[in-house]
């Protein structure tokens, strides 16, 4: 016999659902893609539906799909919050029903919302914008990749899948994603616009064509036991096809779960430009069930994150990132990011630019970013060491909170980008000769240890300059360049005509001298840029596209010579006029923050799937009951496995949960052990021993348990068995949990749970 030592090992196997392995993975990602093949399809828009949201009982669909004229697109709901889904009983096979589903599991929200009015106008949109030519570029580069690849997917057949699949007429998207159930499964649901027959026969017609059996192979398609279809992999089920009324279908991880009677389809914040072509939100609160917390648990920094985008007139990105949060975090926030209420020049030839105001933020980062105050200091190759006095300085003490970051094109033989940061200054006579001050005291930090000294003082015309060489923040090491940190003093002219002094910071890795008279001689034209161009904004980015284009294309074509030799990128002359301006806007309230996007690119790429990445996210062990419920499945799971290997080694289960400790390391693990308590328990608890004026007792108790668990003494009181000569179960003692009258598993490895009956434990209470 070999015994399990740990928990780690044995994580894997005991914690996942029973699938078919990598084969099923691969499954699961064919038939997404078909599935997000199947949305982008051309076809003539049809009349609204008015058909209820909800699903009524699951009945097997045999008739013929209808045709492409008949199918119907969603109709416009006004705004508001989603109504909370009631998920249906059945999370977990075998579950002893006490009452009704709706009268069981509390309501939640769905985690991630998304909506997509038309796909075809989506994709129509994409292609119309100014970066639809990437469309065309990306596509070249992957048949070219996959013609010269001898493995993956052959191109051949893959295009005559997608022209099946561009027959398909077209559809809004409704999708949602759940917390996962109490085993850890993910649960979610995308519905489409068709009747189910419809949605039947066409992934039914994709399944049996000859072009998708080589890519689609082993996937298939066939009635499930309560209606509907399930589409399978060898044993395992990837996702089920169900009705949702005469002219709605839904594709669901589970027949147990309900679309919201009233699906998202945006804010007040997401339709101030017209309607958007896709509309996301990510929930952040009451996404589980919660009855165990308490109000202070239950408080979130960030309630809720919605994103929507559209496509203006000028083939610009319109998307606006609207977050919603307390009015406490809105306090908290506006503390640190102030207005920005000075203007700042920028040039036209940069790469972008930044301005943002932070009180607290700010002076610290100036000061480190000119090199000033504590300096380190190379003692010998690879260990650093930090020398100087933490005080505040002359940048910090001399200049306003808002700032101006400033992005320029490199001009060495490395063209590394300049930064140039503008600040106003305070009294710049003053300024100038405290920094004098303290790049001599630093200086003198380094005469002092026999290294050279960094900061030097030199003139650029009239112009009095400080620059650090930055060779003594190095000394030893293999770098490409050395950026140098240079400060002088510009006088600038705002948008109102004013002129005021400004402190200007550069880091450069070239001569210091030439980005002092390169950033002087800029010609400051009337019609100059002036950052921000907005009134009433916490920050602003601008970025100049066609700049970027110019510099990254050429290694971007570098990179795509490695796929395809053949394809590369426009020049940047032939698309200068959809290589627009972009500007990103941060406007702030109490009661939320919205961020406003126009430009060429859509942020969407990025901000889409860092949505669904958090949504699908499983942190650890909360205080809700869903979370705590989770936590204790894959407990029961990990101890089940190894009974099971006690009873092959032994002939018998285990008596007690002590037996198994020559096959888990309960030392090492003495999370298997333990519950997290509700918050809600936790804090009634507290308030009894607070006052109970019992502590010395309760301490003598603690003090005795802990002296029991040095000794090796394992605790195992939370855990029951009931051992029979024919069956066995392991499950939590009564009261573990709020909600729960029972939580066991039984000999074969499934979970079970019954949920406490609420009329019966009110009437103990009242008569208790």
């Amino acid at each position: 016999m070999s015994p399990t030592t740990g928990l780690e090992s044995t994580r894997i196997d005991s914690v996942r659902p029973i699938t078919a392995g990598r084969s099923c993975r691969r499954g699961v990602r064919r038939v997404v893609a078909v599935l997000v093949l199947a949305s982008a399809v051309p076809a003539a828009t049809a009349s609204p539906s008015s058909q209820p949201a909800s699903r009524p009982a699951i009945a097997p669909a045999t008739t013929q799909p209808t045709s492409a004229g008949s199918v119907p697109l969603p109709t416009t709901q006004p705004a508001g919050e989603t109504q909370p889904v009631v998920p249906r009983a059945g999370d977990t096979p075998g579950v002893p029903q006490t009452q009704p589903a709706a009268d069981r599991q509390p309501a939640i929200k769905p985690r991630l919302e998304l909506h997509v009015p038309s796909v075809r106008t989506l994709l129509a949109e994409a292609r119309r914008s100014n970066v639809g030519f990437l469309l065309d570029t990306i596509g070249d580069v992957l048949v070219e990749a996959s013609t010269a690849s001898s493995e993956g997917i052959d191109i051949e057949q893959a295009a005559a899948l997608i022209t099946q699949i561009k027959q398909w007429p077209d559809s809004s998207i409704d999708a949602v994603t759940y917390a996962s159930d109490t085993q850890g499964r993910p649960r979610w649901i995308v519905r489409f616009r068709w009747p189910l027959r419809s949605l039947h026969a066409r992934v039914a017609a994709v399944l049996d064509a000859e072009s998708s059996r080589a890519i689609l192979k082993d996937v298939t398609l066939s009635p499930a036991e309560d209606g509907g279809y399930k589409i399978a992999l060898a044993e395992s089920t990837l996702a089920y096809l169900l009705p949702a009324g005469e002219s709605e279908s839904l594709l669901a991880s589970s027949p147990d779960l309900e679309f919201p009677s009233r699906p998202f389809v945006g804010t007040a914040q997401t339709r101030a430009e017209g309607t958007p072509l896709l509309v996301c939100r990510l929930n952040l609160t009451q996404t589980e069930k919660d009855s165990g917390a308490t109000w202070l648990s239950s408080f979130s920094v960030v309630t809720n994150v919605t994103y929507a985008a559209s496509v203006n007139e000028s083939g610009d990105w319109v998307e606006t990132v609207h977050v919603d949060w307390p009015p406490i975090s809105g306090l908290g926030a506006k503390a640190v990011f102030g207005k920005v209420s000075q203007t700042f020049f920028v040039p036209d030839e940069a790469f972008g630019s930044l301005v943002v105001n932070s009180g607290l933020l700010a002076p610290g980062m100036l000061e480190g970013l000119a090199g000033l105050g504590p300096q380190v200091m190379t003692t010998r190759p690879g260990e650093f060491e930090i020398v100087g006095e933490m005080k505040p300085g002359p940048v910090a003490s001399r200049t306003h909170s808002t700032v101006c970051v400033t992005v320029l094109p490199g001009t060495g033989f490395f063209p590394i980008p300049d930064i140039i940061v503008q600040a106003r200054a305070k009294a710049p006579d003053t300024l100038i000769q405290e920094i004098r001050e303290a790049a001599e005291e630093a200086n003198k930090l380094f005469r002092d240890r026999e290294q050279p000294e960094p900061w030097h003082e030199s003139k650029v015309g009239n112009r009095v300059v400080f620059w650090n060489d930055g060779s003594s923040q190095s000394r030893g090491l293999a770098t490409p360049a050395s950026l140098r940190a240079v400060l002088f003093v510009k006088k600038e002219t705002d948008a109102k005509g004013r002129e005021r002094s400004f402190l200007v910071i550069g880091r450069t890795s070239t001569s210091p001298e030439e980005l002092v008279e390169r950033w002087v001689g800029i010609p400051r034209r009337p019609d100059r840029r002036f950052l921000p161009s907005v009134r009433k904004t916490r920050g602003q980015v601008w970025v100049n596209w066609r700049q970027l284009y110019r510099w990254l294309s050429p290694w971007a074509n570098i990179g795509l010579s490695t796929l395809a030799s053949s394809t590369l990128l426009p020049d940047v002359d032939t698309i200068a006029s959809r290589l627009t301006d972009a500007s990103v806007t941060v406007k702030m309230r109490y009661a939320g923050l919205t961020v406003e996007h126009h430009g060429p690119v859509p942020g969407g790429v990025i901000v889409v799937p860092a949505l669904l990445a958090v949504a699908t996210a499983e942190g650890p062990s909360g205080a809700s009951d869903l979370a705590r419920e989770r936590d204790a499945a894959r407990k029961l799971k990990v101890l089940h496995h190894h009974a099971k290997l006690f009873r092959k080694d032994l002939g018998r289960w285990p008596a007690e949960v002590a037996e198994l400790d020559g096959y888990v390391d309960f030392a090492g693990n003495p999370a298997l052990l333990r519950v997290r308590q509700s918050s809600k328990k936790a804090w009634s608890e507290w308030g009894k021993s607070l006052l109970s004026f019992g502590g010395k007792a309760d301490t003598q108790d603690q003090d005795e348990e802990e002296e029991d668990d040095e000794l090796g003494d394992i605790d195992d009181s939370i855990y029951v068995i009931e051992w029979h000569e024919d069956s066995w179960r392991l499950g939590f003692a009564p009261g573990t949990f709020e909600h729960l009258e029972e939580l066991y598993v039984d000999d074969t490895g499934i979970i079970h749970r019954i949920e406490k009956n609420i009329e019966t434990e009110d009437a103990k209470n009242k008569a208790g």
